[in-house]
């Protein structure tokens, strides 16, 4: 089969769409395979629109002005043979749609999978290297799991060691309640890094998002509850290496912005966290500015002022800090708001599926940020994959990530089953492709043992489990691991204290 005929939407008249707008039509898939699928548009300004079917989103096509319509394809997806809908829906400006086609093709290539070892801070301490280059060596033939934790409490983690008999091998949670302009009740109750460290001392990888509370305008990170404008805290000097008393100088002197001198705060505030895992030698996958091409966050009011920023928080925490351990993870969903290669290790993907599938279509989308090939990741994901989908299609995600709150737990913390269902998430957990903690590699010299108040152990114990320390081989893919063969060190970990879940950081898919 050569290709299959282009679907007009209508009989030679565009269709018109504009930000928020769907427009979906049936089609037939002859069989189940790999498809290009190609979009026939123009616009007069920059757009994009997000192709989805039912069950998946398929990627994101973006379209470029220009007065002639223009064919953008996404390729490598995977459409099961039959009938489904295709929703063909505008994110961005106003386009023009004219026809769309599939044509047959193959799962994408591995070389996809060729990216430098080197970090983007030429001054990255060993450890942080030493992880990096483990991530890199399996990237394409292993997942790494990861959850999101209610920040404060280690409650995903226990539900899904209750229900795999694993713990991820990473702990994600979230530094916002640690800024300084948090002014709620838990703040003086609130702390997450100790939970951190013991995490990594039982062998498990460490990554914190920071939804950043405004510096000024109103306690909160969301666009429209603070009056901050980081456009007005933006400046064109080079401020970056300057101590505390040039800053007020400046300041006093009008040379930069109150919002500006008050950013810098926070910055120097947050580091000072970040530098309490360096000095335990534990290097931090640190996501800043989640989101910010959605301009849901204050941080996302403009591209300039998000790539400023970026740069910012990057050079203060490497040249002035000296923050060895950060490995950066951009999550920027929109290509103008990519601050370079240069200052980006890893490109990560918010999924919010309902479906155990590849999302190759976002993986697709990680690969378009970047000038050379960076990681991909999946950050947030409402479901855990099927790592024999992953490996169907080729999506190999470095690592992927479990939301927190109700994609896990219930509000008392306990295992919840309903985004992921137990017998689902514990054959992805012991599958070849997947790594739990219990199969990461110790990194470092830096392990100790730390007193954390709370249960050591979770609130129901499991039996433990024969060890073997075989690690993910790609070349058995699709034979899940013996649920029994792995013991994780241990049941470390504190329970969620009564603590109710924080809010979530859930989006509606894109």
């Amino acid at each position: 089969m050569s290709g299959l005929k282009s679907e007009t939407l209508t009989d030679g008249v565009f269709v018109n769409v504009k930000n928020g707008d769907n427009v979906s039509f049936p089609i037939t898939v002859p069989i189940s395979q790999h498809y290009t699928l190609t979009l026939n548009a123009k616009s007069e300004g920059d757009g994009v629109i997000t192709v989805k079917t039912p069950t998946d989103t398929l990627g994101v096509y973006y379209i470029t002005k220009t007065d002639i319509s223009y064919g953008y394809s996404i390729q490598n997806i995977y459409l099961s043979g039959g009938k489904t809908d295709i929703t063909l829906e505008c994110r961005k400006g106003e386009i023009k749609l004219d026809s769309f086609s599939l044509k047959e093709s193959s799962p994408c290539s591995p070389d996809r999978y060729n990216v430098s070892m080197r970090l983007a801070n030429t001054s990255a301490s060993d450890i942080a290297a030493e992880v990096y280059g483990w991530l890199i060596d399996g990237y394409g033939s292993q997942i790494i799991t990861g959850a999101e934790v209610t920040a404060g409490t280690d409650a995903e983690l226990n539900a899904i060691y209750g229900a795999t008999g694993r713990y991820p091998a990473m702990r994600v949670s979230d530094l916002g309640k640690y800024s300084r302009t948090y002014a709620f009740s838990d703040k003086n109750e609130f702390d997450d890094i100790p939970l951190a460290v013991k995490y990594a001392n039982k062998g498990g990888l460490i990554a914190y998002k920071w939804s950043w509370y405004a510096p000024m305008g109103g306690s909160s990170y969301l666009a429209d509850k603070t009056g901050f404008s980081l456009d007005k805290a933006k400046t064109a000097r080079d401020i970056y290496a300057l101590s505390p008393e040039k800053l007020i100088e400046l300041r006093d002197n009008s040379d930069i912005s109150a919002e500006c001198y008050e950013l810098i705060l926070d910055i120097d505030d947050i580091a000072s966290y970040l530098k309490i895992l360096q000095e335990k030698e534990i290097a931090v996958f640190f996501e800043p500015l989640y989101q910010a091409g959605l301009k849901r966050y204050w941080w996302g009011e403009s591209a300039d002022g998000a790539v400023w920023l970026w740069k910012l928080l990057f050079n203060r925490f490497s040249e002035y800090h000296a923050l060895g351990n950060i490995i950066w993870v951009w999550t920027g969903e929109d290509k103008a708001y990519y601050p370079g290669d240069e200052y980006v290790d890893i490109v990560g993907e918010g999924v919010y599926s309902a479906f155990d599938g590849s999302n190759a279509g976002k993986f697709n989308m990680s690969l378009v940020f970047p000038n050379r090939l960076r990681t991909a990741a999946a950050t947030e994901m409402s479901v855990f994959p099927n790592p024999d989908v992953l490996w169907r299609d080729n999506t190999m995600w470095s690592f992927a990530v479990t939301a927190s709150g109700s994609a896990v737990i219930k509000e008392d913390g306990t295992f919840t089953g309903d985004a992921n269902a137990a017998a689902q998430l514990k054959y992805a957990y012991n599958h070849t492709l997947t790594i739990a903690r219990d199969e990461v590699p110790r990194f470092g010299t830096g392990f100790e043992d730390v007193e954390i108040q709370g249960n050591d152990v979770p609130e129901t114990a499991y039996p433990n489990e024969t060890d073997n320390t075989s690690n993910a081989s790609a070349s058995n893919a699709s034979t899940p691991k013996q649920t029994t063969a792995k013991k994780d060190d241990d049941n470390g970990n504190n329970d969620n204290g009564g603590i109710e879940p924080q809010e979530e950081f859930w989006d509606d898919e894109l």
